[in-house]
């Protein structure tokens, strides 16, 4: 499983610890939530899932005295998903009161593992081990919302998710998967399946005739031939006119 933690420095900004991931799939919510806020997000594709916590204020806090925030990026295959489930229960709970995992967070690193680990833009094996500990320290009770991802996680594809600006299904962004269950509300859910995509017919625009040189040419050799044979058919009844009036004298 990949795990990426987001925080900052008492001097530097925000952003991830040593390696970068890809989380460009997270622009789709960007206008359903603030990520500098309290965030969850769960996708379940096939056998993978990911996980997106963020915007939980911790005890640490900057030069400035302003309180230090964490994210977190979980990537990895479903089976793997148990170890966090503590997690989001605690960070589900916070929502409402983050002094519940506030110390806990600030507990994750020191503020020198956390200045060196900026500064030298590394997440070694240690780093990594005390994420590990650390998810291994969370009670494993259930909050309704990881009960919600539990029972998703059967299905084929599912998206469970706490979003700050969301407060009714209107608000919902459609996405191209099975189903979606959008949290709104610590313990009350909005269920909502988008319809099904329907097949665009492929239109056929009929397109002007184009002439090609050859028929530009031969169109013209045409018009000019039709010409002569009028003027021929004019002189002919001329000849024939002034004939008749000649006998006629």
């Amino acid at each position: 499983m990949k795990q990426y933690v987001n925080t900052r420095s008492i001097t530097k900004d925000y952003r991830y610890l040593g390696e970068k991931p890809d989380n460009a799939w997270l622009g789709v919510y960007a206008e359903l939530t603030s990520f500098e806020h309290p965030t969850i997000i769960f996708e379940k594709e096939h056998e993978t899932f990911r996980l997106f916590l963020s915007g939980m204020p911790s005890t640490r806090k900057d030069k400035v005295g302003t309180i230090i925030r964490y994210s977190f990026l979980f990537m990895g295959n479903i089976d793997e998903y148990t170890k966090l489930s503590g997690l989001v229960s605690a960070w589900a709970t916070a929502i409402d009161n983050p002094s519940h995992i506030a110390q806990k967070l600030g507990e994750l690193y020191d503020e020198n593992a956390v200045s060196q680990m900026i500064e030298n833009d590394t997440f070694d094996d240690t780093a990594q081990k005390q994420l590990d500990d650390w998810l291994g320290s969370f009670d494993k009770s259930d909050h309704a919302f990881a009960q919600k991802i539990s029972e998703i996680i059967k299905d084929d594809l599912g998206v469970v998710c706490y979003l700050n600006f969301v407060e009714d299904e209107k608000d919902i962004v459609e996405l191209n998967k099975k189903a979606h269950i959008w949290l709104s509300q610590p313990n009350k859910f909005i269920t909502h399946t988008p319809p099904p995509i329907q097949p665009q017919k492929p239109t056929i625009t009929p397109q002007p005739a184009v002439s090609t040189p050859l028929q530009t040419n031969q169109q013209a050799e045409g018009e000019k031939g039709m010409g002569k044979i009028w003027i021929g058919i004019i002189l002919l009844i001329a000849i024939i006119a002034i004939t008749l009036y000649l006998i006629g004298m």
